[in-house]
């Protein structure tokens, strides 16, 4: 798990493992005042998000660089065919990670 930050967004990036190789997607939910954001995609289409075969990285606009420009606190899962999902992990996304 990580941050990197390319211009005004910051990009979370979370590996697996997928020993049953039946994960079918990932989510996440803003944690500590960061609700406005929940979202689920399948890694067959994940919206913006880039994915491999056992990582997947999404970007978030915290409008880096710019005065309206802050951070958010976030929990991201894996889920699978079944929708059983993995334990969430939280992640503090900051620009000029």
């Amino acid at each position: 798990m990580g941050t990197y930050q390319q211009g005004k967004e910051v990009y979370f990036d979370i590996h697996y493992a997928d020993p049953g190789n039946d994960t079918v997607g990932f989510g996440f939910m803003g944690v500590n005042g960061a609700r406005r954001v929940a979202e689920t995609h399948p890694f067959s289409a994940p919206n913006r998000g880039i994915g491999d075969s056992d990582s997947v990285a999404y970007p978030l606009d915290l409008k880096c660089g710019t005065p309206g420009q802050h951070g958010a606190e976030i929990e991201a899962w894996i889920y699978d065919t079944a929708g059983a999902s993995s334990p969430a992990v939280a992640i503090r996304l900051a620009c000029g990670a």
